[in-house]
């Protein structure tokens, strides 16, 4: 069974904008760039910033301590400080709400 979660109002989240959002234990950064919508891990995987403060480059998010760079569509890291990936989840917009699928 497919476990889809509302995290916000489609309304909320302005476009090249992003929002920290927690489902259970996760804390998830959403993020909409060129109207596309990316859910990925909120903590960098450096020292754990909060990713959704870090700065939008294209389809990468920039971590606001060390500047670390992972993409946004897949969670991969782009290089050291980090070396390990973030978490992606897949993401949709559903009747004015956007849903992250949790397994």
């Amino acid at each position: 069974m497919e476990n889809w979660v509302k995290v916000l109002a489609n309304t909320e989240l302005m476009n090249n904008n992003c929002a920290a959002v927690s489902v259970g234990d996760l804390e998830i950064g959403i993020f909409r760039v060129n109207d596309q919508l990316f859910a990925v891990s909120n903590t960098c995987t450096h020292i754990g910033a909060p990713l959704t403060e870090g700065y939008i480059e294209g389809m990468d998010v920039m971590c606001p301590w060390h500047g670390a760079k992972f993409c946004l569509k897949t969670g991969a890291s782009r290089g050291a400080p980090a070396e390990t990936d973030l978490v992606s989840y897949p993401v949709r917009l559903i009747e004015g709400d956007i849903q992250i699928k949790i397994d």
